[in-house]
């Protein structure tokens, strides 16, 4: 899902800094990518799932756009009849609890993505 702010002078160290905490909260292990001032990339794994949650956060002419991906491991989705089949069901088990976590989790992620920036708007903070 894509969501864009107009009118946002947010630092992104400050934004990134919180979505971090929020995936270690809910038990992922995190990869901060930094790909210059105006955008950045954070990785979300949960250990033994076959996929991935990707926020993408781009901050341009005072307007902030994330984007929130589930990527899912298509391998094990296009081959899970068959891992049934020869006995490696538990991978395909894997995914579709993957899937149901990343759901959940992007459920949790927008409205506390919207309650850190009206902080920071009502405080005008930058770190």
């Amino acid at each position: 899902m894509l969501k864009k702010w107009s009118n946002l002078q947010i630092d992104l160290e400050f934004l990134s800094f919180r979505i971090v905490n929020f995936f270690r909260k809910k038990g992922f292990v995190t990869k901060l990518r930094q790909f210059d001032n105006d955008r950045l990339e954070i990785i979300a794994l949960q250990p033994h799932a076959s996929g991935r949650i990707k926020v993408k956060v781009i901050k341009k002419d005072g307007n902030v756009t994330i984007d929130f991906r589930v990527e899912e491991n298509k391998l094990i989705k296009s081959l899970g009849n068959l891992l049934t089949f020869f006995g490696l069901g538990f991978l395909f088990l894997a995914n579709v609890q993957f899937l149901e976590t990343a759901i959940r989790v992007e459920t949790e992620f927008w409205p506390f993505l919207e309650e850190v920036i009206d902080t920071f708007r009502k405080n005008n903070v930058e770190v």
